[in-house]
């Protein structure tokens, strides 16, 4: 008990003075609860600018490579930053990262691509559903839910220029209206303003 408190308080002056990478390292030797206090202090001392999933700061690098903190736990907090700023593609995008699918679906269908389409910026939504589509056999609903936008955005690239490519057109669109027909059997969601 005396020794927990002791790794717990210098593992706070570290934090505190900034080195809190070398807090992460003390954190380490904490015999309960060493996951959650190391979560927290990455979720505090994050770097929030990045944008690209494989850019870590030194400090970022460090903890990874030299103290084996699990990667997703930095996109973890950068989807929490994003979360807090309403920076929804950015969290879809982390969540993503994190390999946490189902919340960024959830997150995608709720937050982002209704008003995406309805404003007429369906491009945002590709890069975000193509991600998705990557793993939709690790979401939950996929088939009823994120794969429909992704059908429908992706209508316009298989426009027919000869016979055969009309047929596979003529495929897409009548799978997609089966899960638009499909979609109805499910609750309403409230996707307006």
């Amino acid at each position: 008990h005396l020794a927990s408190k002791l790794v717990t308080s210098y593992a706070a002056q570290l934090d505190r003075i900034g080195l809190w990478e070398w807090s992460v390292f003390v954190a380490q030797h904490l015999p309960a609860g060493r996951s959650a206090t190391i979560r927290n202090l990455v979720k505090r001392n994050i770097t929030r600018n990045t944008t690209d999933v494989a850019t870590l700061c030194e400090e970022e690098r460090r903890c990874l490579h030299d103290y084996h903190v699990d990667g997703n736990m930095f996109h973890c907090a950068r989807a929490l930053h994003a979360r807090y700023s309403r920076d929804w593609s950015k969290v879809v995008t982390w969540y993503t990262a994190a390999q946490m699918f189902d919340s960024a679906h959830r997150i995608l269908l709720d937050n982002i691509a209704p008003q995406k389409i309805v404003s007429r910026e369906e491009g945002d939504l590709i890069p975000l559903l193509t991600a998705l589509q990557q793993h939709r056999y690790d979401i939950q609903n996929w088939e009823n839910e994120g794969a429909i936008y992704f059908s429908y955005l992706h209508l316009p690239s298989v426009l027919p220029q000869g016979e055969e490519e009309l047929e596979l057109a003529r495929h897409q669109i009548s799978t997609t209206g089966h899960m638009l027909n499909n979609l109805l059997q499910f609750p309403h969601r409230d996707l307006c303003c």
